[in-house]
């Protein structure tokens, strides 16, 4: 979000994320085989925790990168997906640190803004989440599995192609802009299932189960 991009949207992206999978009910023809395993994703992350959630995070923000780096050129006539400028910032929202606090966002608008959180900021062309085990993002991708964390940092890199296109210029309401990051969202994971990244892959039917009660409740029948 251009005017305040310390808001949080993960229950933005959570409830795209409940719409978009609702329509991977298809029947795709061929062998019920998993791919091998994907090694994780070795990005640069200020505070990176060396964790399990950080690592999804991580992870997730490789696949959503690679979907932009091949489909960036279809929208923006030909140009390649400019890379973020800012950098990748994970932080404890109970106990942010000296090196998160040089985030534009928060360095701005105080170390609140994180808590519970997961943001684009524009100020920095950067990305930061909450990762405190105790809080909202880890706290749903913990109960209902890595393709909701993958559907939240979709949202946000929504957002980072909102402004490489230049949609934040657009004198709109804030919803069109939050409509069109989930839209981006819900494309990725349509993505993932025609054409899967291994990582991607790997529990795509029981996270779309699992996305679906997130968004909808518990279902009647099973």
């Amino acid at each position: 979000m251009r005017r305040a991009p310390w808001r949080s949207r993960a229950l933005g992206a959570l409830a795209v994320a409940a719409l978009a999978l609702t329509g991977c009910t298809a029947v795709i023809s061929g062998h019920n085989q998993q791919p091998p395993p994907a090694p994780n994703a070795n990005l640069p992350v200020v505070g990176d925790s060396r964790g399990s959630f950080d690592q999804t995070v991580k992870n997730a923000i490789s696949d959503v990168e690679s979907f932009w780096r091949m489909s960036y050129p279809l929208v923006s006539g030909g140009r390649p997906m400019p890379e973020l400028k800012g950098k990748l910032y994970s932080v404890d929202g109970a106990h942010p640190s000296a090196e998160a606090k040089q985030n534009g966002c928060l360095r701005k608008a105080g170390v609140d803004i994180i808590v519970d959180n997961a943001f684009y900021c524009e100020i920095d062309d950067s990305v930061a989440w909450d990762r405190n085990a105790q809080h909202l993002v880890p706290a749903l991708g913990a109960k209902y599995g890595p393709l909701l964390t993958a559907m939240v940092f979709a949202h946000e890199f929504g957002h980072v192609t909102q402004q490489r296109l230049g949609l934040f210029n657009q004198q709109v309401a804030t919803i069109v802009h939050e409509s069109q990051a989930d839209c981006a969202a819900g494309a990725f994971v349509a993505r993932r299932r025609v054409r899967p990244h291994r990582r991607s892959r790997r529990g795509l039917r029981e996270g779309r189960h699992r996305v679906l009660q997130a968004g909808l409740g518990e279902p009647r029948v099973h």
